[in-house]
């Protein structure tokens, strides 16, 4: 398997792994030798159980590898799609001044993680975390804005909330458009 530099990305942020670390647990799964410490960093990370059996979490990683590793991982889809989508791409987040940001208490860290997750849903918390920090997710999830469990491959969801406030922010900032209603 070629590794590309799309895979390593897709792996460091749909799995939460290293490439190495990504091949050495395909590796593992795949009844290939795989050095001691190595196991014990998946049995610590809850991919295996302490009779070196797969877990539930396990069993998710290995899948995303697999279909990254195959060619035929399929990224989830952005939150929002069309002229939203373009207008939060571009979004300059330093230049945001909607009352919303303040009344919630959030700061720059937590506007880049929710566009993160609005660009690209299902990110590992492991990847988020070593991206924004513990604390502005551990403050995302305490506002409810993000779901996940706070381990280290959980993938990270924008909540109801959370895509509402992505959406009024990226509404306040789109030009007006304008609609010619017929009425005949």
């Amino acid at each position: 398997m070629v590794m590309t530099l799309e895979k390593e990305d897709l792996l460091r942020t749909y799995c939460g792994m290293s490439p190495l670390m990504a091949k050495a647990f395909w590796n593992f799964v795949n009844a290939e030798t795989v050095n001691p410490e190595t196991v014990q960093v998946f049995r610590d990370n809850n991919l295996i159980d302490s009779c070196e059996q797969i877990t539930i979490i396990g069993k998710s990683v290995y899948r995303r590898i697999a279909e990254i590793l195959g060619g035929d991982w399929n990224p989830p889809a952005p939150v929002f799609v069309g002229p939203f989508l373009d207008e939060l791409e571009t979004l300059e987040l330093h230049a945001l001044k909607h009352p919303s940001i303040q009344a919630h208490g959030l700061r720059q860290v937590h506007l880049k993680v929710l566009r993160a997750l609005a660009l690209r849903p299902r990110q590992v918390y492991g990847a988020l975390r070593d991206a924004y920090g513990e604390f502005a997710l551990d403050e995302l999830l305490a506002m409810e804005m993000i779901q996940c469990t706070t381990t280290q491959f959980s993938q990270v969801v924008l909540s109801n909330k959370g895509s509402a406030f992505v959406a009024s922010i990226v509404a306040a900032h789109m030009p007006a458009v304008k609609i010619n209603v017929v009425v005949g």
